[in-house]
């Protein structure tokens, strides 16, 4: 059975002794373990999932509800209807950026010899830990009400009404058809809460909308305009979804075509963000799944994995990963 291997947060830590090192490892790693108890698969049976965010340090908490089906996969729904770890993971995070880092986050690796990179030669079976420390670039974002994010694979839209409580300016959910009306519900459900919060949006109208998004499409959905801050894909790589669809999205968002130039639309073109940073939060359960993803999209893309230590503290698990991504220079549309 794969298990990803287990980071380790000991080397900042005054230690006298291989023995000392060993034992605080042990720790944080128990630690991790209960942490992750008390709120994993919490609600994963409930009609409805709700959370409590804080908009910011000086305002109210407030409490956010959006429907479920659970048992979806049997239903006709798919996975779409589920509010799923690596979504509660980013939401915290996100809520900790805005309450710590007063909205901003920025980041820039180091570059190490071992480290795994998209400029050379790629091990048969890539595996999540691969990419501790591989492209260095710098990835940065802000939430506020100037910031315009993009996600892939919206579910029931969970993400985007939390974003857009926590002051993102505005906050686009895509995915299939199928999902439209539940994702709108739920944003119906929640929108006294967007607009009585503490944060002044900069438009008048709701900060977070759907739009139907087909991945197979040779082209971007004319709701989509160019300037986004952020491309966030939360969950969308398993087994069940072909990681060529994923990939192309995230190449018509990002340069307006897919893999096959021969597909180019200028007016397709004109609408992507090619210097949109990306983030990709990916709950591990298959090598094999994830390593295809990746060699295909280490040919278009610079990747890194967030470490650790920039992550929540109390919402980091050991088989949840962000990987940041942009485009490389190279794809980039010209002309």
């Amino acid at each position: 059975m794969d298990r990803p291997n287990i980071p380790q947060h000991t080397a900042e830590l005054p230690v006298e002794n291989n023995k000392v090192k060993t034992r605080q490892s042990v720790t944080n790693r128990v630690q991790v373990a209960i942490n992750t108890l008390k709120w994993r698969q919490v609600h994963s049976n409930d009609e409805f999932f709700e959370i409590t965010l804080s908009p910011n340090r000086h305002s109210a908490p407030v409490k956010i509800s959006v429907q479920q089906i659970p048992g979806g996969e049997t239903k006709g729904w798919g996975t779409a209807t589920m509010v799923w770890d690596a979504s509660i993971s980013l939401v915290r995070w996100l809520e900790m950026i805005v309450q710590d880092k007063d909205g901003h986050f920025s980041y820039s690796p180091s570059e190490t010899q071992n480290a795994v990179t998209s400029r050379g030669p790629l091990p048969e079976i890539l595996r999540p830990d691969d990419f501790q420390v591989a492209d260095s670039f710098s990835f940065s974002f802000s939430i506020d009400e100037t910031s315009r994010f993009i996600e892939l694979g919206a579910g029931q839209g969970f993400l985007g009404i939390c974003s857009a409580v926590l002051g993102c300016g505005h906050f686009l959910s895509t995915d299939l058809p199928l999902v439209d009306q539940f994702v709108k519900d739920n944003i119906s459900r929640n929108s006294h809460l967007i607009s009585d919060s503490s944060v002044t949006h900069s438009s008048s109208t709701m900060p977070v909308s759907f739009l139907p998004f087909d991945w197979a499409s040779t082209t971007l959905p004319d709701g989509i305009v160019p300037g986004y801050n952020l491309i966030l894909v939360c969950e969308c790589i398993y087994h069940n979804v072909p990681h060529h669809l994923v990939l192309n999205a995230l190449l018509l968002l990002t340069r307006g075509y897919g893999r096959d130039d021969s597909t180019r639309d200028p007016a397709s073109v004109a609408r992507a963000s090619p210097d949109c940073p990306i983030l990709i939060v990916y709950e591990h359960r298959n090598t094999f799944v994830f390593s295809d993803f990746m060699h295909a999209a280490m040919e278009f893309f610079d990747i890194f994995q967030l470490p650790p230590e920039q992550q929540h503290p109390f919402y980091y698990t050991f088989d949840i990963y962000y990987f940041c991504a942009r485009l490389k220079q190279e794809h980039r549309p010209s002309g």
